[in-house]
C-alpha cells in the first residue's frame, strides 16, 4: 500500500483514546525512522500532516553500523528473561502477527567487515519485505535507550 495509507492508521490509532483515557499521541515526545533513499517520504508526510514532534534527528540513515545495533539489539530483546521489561513479545493472535512473522523469518542475516557487523535484510526476491522488522528494531532501540513509551519510532 502507498506510505500515506499505514502513516494515516497510525495516526488514527495514536489519537484514540487509551485504558487511562487519554490518546497516546499526546504523550509522544520524539519519533524516529528509516530516512535511506525512498525512506525519507514517509518522514516528510508526517511532518506535514502531523503535529509529531518530528525534526532533523528524526531521520535515522540505515549504514551497516546502525543496521548492526538495531539488529543486535533486536536479538537481544528476544532473549531477555520473560520478566525484563525490554523482553520483546508480541500478540500471536493479532491481525498482523502472520505477516510479521514471514517477514522476520525470512530475513537474511550475515556478518561483514570481518564478521564484526549484522548485516540483516530481505532476500532478493519480488514480494521479500523488511519494513515490520525494521520498525521493530527501531521501536526496540528506542526503549533500550529510554523507558518504553516515551518515544516513538516508525
Amino acid at each position: 500500500m502507498p506510505y500515506e495509507q499505514p502513516i494515516e492508521m497510525m495516526l488514527a490509532d495514536l489519537k484514540r483514546p487509551w485504558t487511562d483515557g487519554k490518546p497516546l499521541f499526546d504523550r509522544i515526545v520524539g519519533v524516529q525512522g528509516n530516512s535511506t533513499g525512498r525512506g525519507d517520504m514517509p518522514m516528510e508526510y508526517l511532518a506535514v500532516h502531523s503535529s509529531l514532534p518530528e525534526g532533523e534527528a528524526s531521520h535515522v540513515k540505515f549504514t551497516l553500523q546502525s543496521k548492526n545495533d538495531l539488529y543486535v539489539n533486536f536479538e537481544q530483546a528476544i532473549y531477555r528473561d520473560e520478566r525484563d521489561s525490554l523482553r520483546f513479545s508480541y500478540p500471536a493472535d493479532h491481525p498482523l502477527a502472520a505477516e510479521f512473522d514471514e517477514q522476520v523469518v525470512r530475513l537474511l542475516r550475515e556478518y561483514k567487515g570481518d564478521g564484526e557487523y549484522l548485516s540483516v535484510h530481505y532476500p532478493d526476491e519480488p514480494d521479500a519485505r523488511d519494513d515490520a522488522p525494521d520498525a521493530t528494531a527501531l521501536v526496540l532501540f528506542a526503549s533500550a535507550g529510554g523507558s518504553i513509551g516515551e518515544t516513538l519510532f516508525d
